[in-house]
């Protein structure tokens, strides 16, 4: 037990120093990520303090143009096999909890002939996506393109957000719609 143990903290450890190498421009003050994770184009994401990412994410920022499309605010926590797709204009404010298996995206695949399939029409920014301050993110949400969630709002599991959640209120269901 012993020796699993202390394999744990060295594994740690290790991923830790290939992070700060990997980030050493960006502020690392609580930053914590787990094992198995996938950031695409770091140069266009801005990673606030006390930020905890979980096992098996998936962060995709696409443009290489030098200019931040992912913002994650000063205390927040992601879950586990989370997914975001960062075309333009992501913004995770402070305060926010996103549970396991959540997807955000500000893109969307292109649907325009119905002759070739949709892996060959590519995807494209559609409109930006902002969860503001102390949001509340259920587990295996889905919020799609355009949505604005609400400063102290929760999205209950399994939502799917299509619309604009309101400050301070809960939403649940597929679409999402106010529960109070």
């Amino acid at each position: 037990m012993f020796i699993l143990t202390t394999y744990r903290k060295l594994k740690a450890l290790v991923r830790s120093y290939f992070l700060i190498l990997l980030l050493g421009k960006y502020k690392l003050n609580g930053f914590r990520i787990g094992p198995n994770f996938k950031l695409v184009n770091l140069s266009g994401i801005k990673i606030g303090e006390s930020v905890n990412i979980g096992r098996d994410c998936i962060i995709n920022c696409y443009k290489n143009d030098n200019k931040i499309h992912l913002k994650i605010g000063n205390n927040v926590s992601i879950g586990r096999d989370f997914q975001l797709n960062a075309y333009k204009n992501v913004s995770i404010e402070s305060n926010v909890v996103i549970a396991d298996r959540v997807y955000i995206s500000d893109a969307t695949h292109n649907i325009e002939d119905s002759f070739l399939p949709i892996t060959n029409q590519g995807t494209n920014f559609e409109s930006p996506v902002i969860i503001k301050e102390g949001s509340w993110i259920g587990i295996n949400v889905c919020i799609l393109p355009g949505v604005i969630v609400g400063k102290n709002s929760v999205i209950a599991a399994n939502a799917v957000v299509t619309k604009d959640v309101l400050d301070y209120e809960i939403v649940g269901g597929i679409p999402a719609k106010a529960l109070k």
